[in-house]
This record gives C-alpha cells, sequence and structure tokens, in this order.
C-alpha cells in the first residue's frame, strides 16, 4: 500500500486517491517460489480522481497489482478499471 502511494505522488495521471473501506479485506495473495526466491503477488482495489477531471465529474475505480521478490521494493501496475 505504501508503494503505491509512493507510485500515486509521482504518477500525474491522477488527481486525487482513495482506499476502499474494504482494501485490506478483499486484497488478493499469492505467494510462490520459484528458483529459490519468494515472489508475491497482491491485488488490490481503490479510486481515484482523474487529472483534468473534477472531484464530482470522474471517481474511476482502479486496480492495483503488486509483485515483490524476496522482499525486494515492490513492482507496481496500475490499472483503470473500465
Amino acid at each position: 500500500m505504501a508503494a503505491t502511494l509512493n507510485e500515486i505522488k509521482r504518477n500525474k495521471t491522477f488527481e486525487a486517491f482513495h482506499w476502499l473501506d474494504a482494501t485490506s479485506k478483499t486484497a488478493l495473495m499469492h505467494e510462490n517460489e520459484i528458483n529459490g526466491k519468494l515472489t508475491r503477488n497482491i491485488t488490490l482495489q481503490a479510486q481515484a480522481v482523474l487529472s483534468g477531471k473534477s472531484f464530482f465529474d470522474l471517481i474511476t475505480p482502479l486496480q492495483i497489482e503488486c509483485e515483490q521478490v524476496d522482499e525486494g521494493y515492490p513492482f507496481l501496475k496500475i490499472t483503470i478499471v473500465h
């Protein structure tokens, strides 16, 4: 979640960002080991306002996919859900 917030601050696509009340409860996490490396994949749901839109114009659902290998810094993929 912290890595996502850091990415959102750097990414100029989003004007505002909001975790859903149930984000922690609905997160999906999978762990596996490949070639001696532990990989965690976590999928989270959130909402955002796209830059250039007013808050009341467009609240967009997001899916955040996070992959972390051996406790390294997570790789994030933020997708706008249509």
